[in-house]
């Protein structure tokens, strides 16, 4: 006979960003990461009384009695994670999402079931790369008892749940929710757009005109507080990206990489980028990025390594906020050479979208523009440019 235990219980569904991507690319590393990521976690699970009811590989599924302590825990993991990759190699950076939901469970035969783990499955993922994303009814128990702001994203569609859902992003103590700016948040689902995405769409112009006169604020839901939706220019210094290659012999290929992003940066209206000479200057340098970053006057650093091996190539990016030290965005690109268009075109067009949403681009529309597809021809031409470079 089959024992059946339902209740009411807060659901925590955990992922590590772009994990699947990364153990194709370097299993290896990837199951580093993933040892080191659960030293991290499991511990704060403990901590607020948390029970891991299963691993998923790279997350977890978690219940609380309590959505308070669930919020708690989901920011003490994000805080965790936030303080390591702050002193990691920008190889071994990772990040997680995290989605939280309120519902009915039901413990059957050592496995749960019900809608309250279906929806949180389908919450988690809306999250940003090391944010969390909560239901309404997480929102209902918390909002008056955590001091952390919680801005209403309007309501979801989310896969194989019938009616929208109102999420809700926690934003965390190192985020500025002043600078936030509301979006549509696609469900990964390939459905046609809820009614609310299509009038939210009709709606920009008369936004817009509000947003150029300072009248549009974005409002908190409960909170009574508003954060005003500026268009400010967005600056970012892409620094020499290091060369990790056997032998300097190949150094021309890193500061090669670096010069052509920070071209494709600097042809782009609304986003500001140091020159050349100007971020070279910082090459082999000690100093702090927070240090850099305030002499060469930008918001963000983007900086990394390259390693090359024959007709292969690794390209490890991050890019990052200077005044609050969160990791926006970081990637491993492990391609061939003559792939190495799409891998900077990829790399400018996740800068822009990322510092910068106002910038509509097309995923299909190109801003790096191959001069070559022989990447003999394109090693040579970047071998001529370090060689005028280096002139005296």
């Amino acid at each position: 006979m089959n024992s059946e235990d339902r209740r009411l219980a807060a659901i925590m569904f955990t992922d590590i960003v772009g994990y699947s991507a990364l153990s194709q690319r370097n299993e290896a590393l990837s199951l580093s990461l993933l040892a080191e990521h659960r030293e991290i976690l499991e511990p704060i699970f403990d901590q607020y009384n948390g029970v891991v009811i299963k691993s998923t590989g790279d997350g977890y599924l978690a219940e609380f009695a309590s959505a308070i302590q669930a919020v708690q825990c989901a920011v003490a993991m994000q805080t965790a994670v936030y303080d390591r990759n702050r002193s990691a190699d920008p190889d071994r950076v990772f990040q997680i999402r995290i989605g939280l939901h309120v519902g009915d469970i039901v413990h059957q035969d050592g496995d749960v079931l019900g809608d309250g783990v279906n929806i949180a499955s389908r919450i988690e993922p809306l999250a940003e790369p090391g944010g969390i994303c909560i239901s309404e009814q997480v929102y209902d128990h918390v909002h008056n008892k955590v001091e952390l702001h919680l801005v209403n994203l309007g309501p979801q569609e989310l896969k194989n749940i019938s009616i929208p859902l109102e999420i809700y992003r926690v934003f965390l103590p190192w985020e500025d929710v002043t600078a936030f700016k509301p979006r549509l948040i696609k469900s990964r689902c390939p459905k046609e757009k809820p009614l609310p995405a299509k009038i939210a769409i009709l709606l920009l112009p008369l936004v817009a005109i509000l947003a150029a006169f300072g009248g549009y604020h974005y409002a908190l839901k409960g909170n009574n507080e508003t954060s005003q939706i500026e268009e400010t220019l967005k600056t970012v210094a892409v620094l020499p990206f290091r060369n990790l290659s056997e032998g300097n012999e190949t150094g021309y290929f890193s500061e090669g990489i670096t010069e052509e992003l920070i071209n494709a940066l600097s042809k782009l209206e609304g986003i500001r980028v140091p020159a050349r000479t100007s971020a070279f200057a910082y090459q082999n340098s000690d100093k702090d990025p927070t240090e850099i970053a305030k002499e060469l006057g930008v918001e963000a650093i983007l900086e990394g390594s390259v390693r090359t091996d024959g007709d292969q190539f690794r390209i490890s990016a991050v890019l990052s906020d200077i005044e609050s030290g969160y990791v926006l965005w970081s990637e491993i690109f492990d391609r061939k050479m003559e792939n190495i268009f799409e891998v900077q075109d990829e790399i400018t067009k996740t800068i822009v979208k990322t510092l910068k949403g106002s910038l509509h681009i097309e995923d299909d529309e190109s801003i790096v523009v191959a001069s070559t597809k022989d990447s003999e021809a394109y090693q040579c031409y970047l071998k001529g440019r370090d060689a005028w470079n280096d002139r005296t």
